[in-house]
């Protein structure tokens, strides 16, 4: 993924957010509220989207069409426990 052009790659940690899933790992992520409300941890997911669960209500309203680009909010986007298909 990428953040304000900084590459950063993160484990798949099922269960956890994708932001404490980075920062557990070493990756120092940009973010500030945990809530989704501020969209600092704002990243854009190039590879591995199949791992991570559906946009929810606050990131479709923050993000809006910047989703269909592969833009999560990394607090709000969490690991699912099983992989999806795209």
């Amino acid at each position: 993924m990428t953040q304000r052009g900084q590459r950063f790659s993160v484990r798949m940690a099922p269960g956890q957010s994708l932001l404490s899933a980075a920062l557990s790992q070493g990756q120092a992520l940009s973010y500030k509220c945990l809530q989704g409300h501020c969209g600092k941890c704002c990243v854009q997911v190039t590879t591995g989207s199949s791992t991570l669960t559906k946009p929810n209500a606050r990131e479709q309203e923050k993000l809006g069409t910047k989703l269909a680009q592969g833009y999560r909010l990394a607090c709000q986007t969490s690991f699912s426990s099983t992989l999806q298909r795209q």
